[in-house]
């Protein structure tokens, strides 16, 4: 449960930073100048705002953006659910800004929302589409996340730190109180091999020293394992949090 909870984590944390730089499909380089995910675009200058390729099943809107010059032919978006089901179909037409020899094509789909089949109901990566008469001619994913599922992972990956921690800082006291024992165990032991004792008493002594040195290495190990342990889910949380701000920034 705790791999698929930090391999979920990760895979949000990889897939935002992958579509943040990457287009996923070619387009034509003709007409098409870019191309992007947003929530929404300037009316003043027809930029997007907020480009990312993941949304959260609470955002509001997400929408595709396409910089297009010399348009001709039937535009349509078509937006696709993670089963490559048909979702919505949409006409389009350029929206162009005054003196510029380009416009833009955008079409966005509501996110949240109480039906069923509504994109917030069906977290998982979904496609949009510009069809130029009849040809494909932009495809973008759109990785949708569920939130309370994040938020779920996010809380019990903070329980189980708090967990290694106190199982560590527990672990710290008997590795204190066996570090105290073997030292004062080390003190007798040099004091005994100087004085003129009995050879049985130097054995009896030298078997527990050995018993307690095999104790103490023992301890000494799990306390370095918790520690790694205690590291790498702190790592974990931190990442938790950094997505959580990054998504809180895009929900809209």
């Amino acid at each position: 449960m705790k791999q698929n909870k930090t391999n979920l984590l990760m895979t949000i944390l990889t897939f935002t930073l992958l579509t943040a730089t990457l287009s996923i499909n070619p387009v034509n380089a003709d007409t098409i100048q870019d191309h992007a995910i947003c929530y929404d675009y300037r009316t003043d200058t027809l930029t997007p705002k907020g480009r990312s390729n993941a949304y959260l099943t609470t955002s509001e809107y997400a929408g595709l953006w396409v910089n297009i010059s010399n348009p001709s032919g039937n535009m349509r978006v078509i937006w696709r659910t993670p089963t490559d089901d048909q979702y919505d179909n949409n006409v389009v037409n350029i929206i162009e800004l005054e003196g510029k020899s380009w416009g833009i094509i955008f079409d966005r789909i509501k996110v949240e929302g109480t039906s069923s089949s509504s994109p917030g109901n069906n977290p998982g990566i979904w496609k949009a589409e510009l069809w130029i008469d009849g040809e494909l001619q932009v495809s973008q994913d759109i990785q949708i996340f569920d939130y309370n599922e994040i938020v779920s992972d996010i809380l019990d990956i903070r329980a189980e730190v708090q967990e290694i921690v106190d199982e560590k800082d527990a672990l710290q006291e008997q590795y204190q109180e066996l570090d105290n024992q073997y030292n004062e165990l080390l003190s007798d032991y040099e004091d005994l091999e100087t004085s003129v004792s009995a050879p049985g008493a130097i054995e009896d002594l030298q078997d527990e020293y050995n018993q307690l040195e095999d104790d103490y290495r023992d301890l000494q190990l799990s306390l370095e394992t918790t520690k790694m342990m205690m590291y790498a889910a702190v790592v974990v949380a931190i990442a938790s949090v950094a997505i959580a701000v990054y998504f809180g920034a895009i929900k809209r």
